[in-house]
């Protein structure tokens, strides 16, 4: 073949197609700088995630804090619970204690009630039968005293 020959797209040849896939981007060999510029890309962009990663530690670090000091609270408010508990639970047996004491006292105080009723009971049979024994008398004396003036007279 002569230099001058030109070849139609379709006929090009073996040495001219292995130059064009040469320069195809992607087959072109990197240069050290290329290689540097890429490097310190990643490398910004690992320092920016280690700083990230630092922040959300930090973060982090201040939520364990807080929630620490919650759980104290939290603490803090059990024991106050149990401690109203235990008061409750006293003035319940105070409050018990004085209800038992405020029945026995009404038993006790229903049994001297009832010996006072029988006494007034005892009194007023008394005082009905000694009525009727003073009406009979009564009776008695006014028919007396009409015979003795029928007998005066």
């Amino acid at each position: 073949m002569s230099p001058k020959r030109k070849l139609s797209k379709a006929g090009k040849s073996a040495r001219e197609i292995k130059i064009q896939s040469l320069l195809r981007h992607d087959d072109l060999p990197a240069t050290v700088g290329l290689v540097k510029e890429v490097r310190a890309e990643l490398v910004a962009k690992i320092d920016s995630l280690d700083h990230r990663i630092d922040s959300l530690d930090h973060r982090i670090g201040s939520l364990d804090h807080r929630i620490g000091s919650l759980d104290h609270r939290i603490g803090s408010l059990d024991h106050r619970i149990d401690s109203l508990d235990h008061k409750i639970d006293s003035v319940e047996h105070k409050v018990l204690s004085a209800i038992h004491r405020t029945q026995t006292l009404m038993e006790e105080q229903r049994g001297e009630n009832k010996i006072v009723l029988d006494g007034i009971k005892s009194v007023m049979e008394r005082q009905d039968r000694m009525d009727g024994e003073a009406k009979e008398f009564r009776e008695t004396l006014q028919v007396l005293v009409k015979a003795k003036d029928r007998t005066s007279n």
